[in-house]
């Protein structure tokens, strides 16, 4: 379908705007940081080509894993919840993922209204009905999921543990401290499911008879409330009331038929709150040092952004943390 020259070609000199090669109309797709992303059309069809980082995370893989599990179960479901997977090529400068261009449109916003959440609501629910025991592919666990309070603190630490002691500021380590001493109430292991973990809303796609979703490469099994806690506490969301949240807890829990979801998903933000501060000291740490190897240049304003973002982050933790008691 694609000559191996072209796709060489296309990962190591990606046009700057559409250009023809040969029967293909190639044109750059913005929007994400740490790939880089074409669009192919010709005879053929219509194709997304997708040059991934390289890192332990296994990116290209676990992309491609995760839309054939999809598509090996797309009978459970009344619509496709992801594109159709087409080839995997590791034997490139960057890993490439080939998959069919999801026609739709992508999200610019949060969702405004109760619909367009439930339509939301209703596509993660149905990701998560996929389970281990209904595919033959092999996916690892998620990038990012906690199944307990107390592997979300341990995340926490390693995390910190990245940082080098000079970054580690009073504030963030004052709310690792306190979340460490929180006290929170156990519940039982939760079964795995496919997790997307990226609650990004330019990831989703809204088409006709359900929406579907984009950019699959820190999927893997894992417990579905905590994708919920992972949208609710999302960088992409601020903007969000917190009477929203409430009512995509409850709406998400009643979907998921599960008993204990909300009390997992309270759980969870607490501790994403503090991951999230500790996240963006990490950004604010790698990023000017080049340690951060995503295949798009940094915005100018990238590190007011993120001091911002950090600030919020650490008066949100402290408003969770008072709220168990710590």
């Amino acid at each position: 379908m694609f000559d191996t020259t072209l796709l060489q070609s296309l990962c190591e000199q990606p046009p700057h705007k559409a250009r023809l090669y040969g029967e293909w109309l190639i044109s750059p797709v913005a929007g994400g940081a740490n790939n880089r992303l074409l669009r192919a059309s010709g005879p053929q069809g219509d194709y997304a080509l997708k040059f991934m980082r390289n890192d332990a995370r296994n990116r290209a893989g676990r992309e491609y894993a995760a839309l054939c599990a999809i598509w090996e179960c797309r009978n459970r479901h009344a619509a496709p919840l992801a594109a159709e997977p087409v080839l995997l090529m590791r034997d490139l400068p960057y890993p490439l993922v080939i998959q069919r261009w999801l026609i739709g449109k992508v999200l610019q916003t949060p969702p405004r209204h109760d619909a367009d959440w439930l339509m939301l609501l209703e596509h993660y629910a149905a990701i998560h009905c996929i389970k281990p025991e209904h595919t033959s592919m092999q996916l690892p666990a998620s990038a990012l999921n906690f199944s307990s309070v107390a592997h979300g603190k341990q995340v926490v630490h390693e995390h910190v543990a990245l940082l080098p002691a000079s970054e580690q500021s009073p504030n963030l380590l004052s709310l690792v401290a306190r979340l460490d001493a929180w006290h929170a109430p156990e519940w039982p292991a939760p079964a795995p499911a496919l997790c997307r973990t990226d609650a990004n809303f330019r990831n989703i796609i809204r088409r006709p008879g359900g929406w579907a979703s984009v950019d699959w490469e820190n999927s893997g099994w894992g417990d579905p409330a905590f994708e919920m806690a992972d949208l609710i506490t999302h960088v992409a969301y601020l903007e969000v009331a917190q009477a929203r949240w409430e009512w995509v807890r409850d709406t998400y829990a009643q979907l998921a038929g599960d008993a204990n979801t909300c009390q997992r998903i309270n759980g969870y933000v607490v501790i994403l709150l503090v991951w999230w501060v500790v996240r963006m000291a990490r950004y604010r740490y790698k990023m000017p040092r080049g340690l951060d190897t995503r295949l798009v240049a940094l915005a100018e304003d990238w590190e007011v952004e993120m001091i911002a973002k950090q600030q919020h982050y650490i008066g949100a933790a402290d408003i969770a943390l008072r709220g168990v008691g710590v």
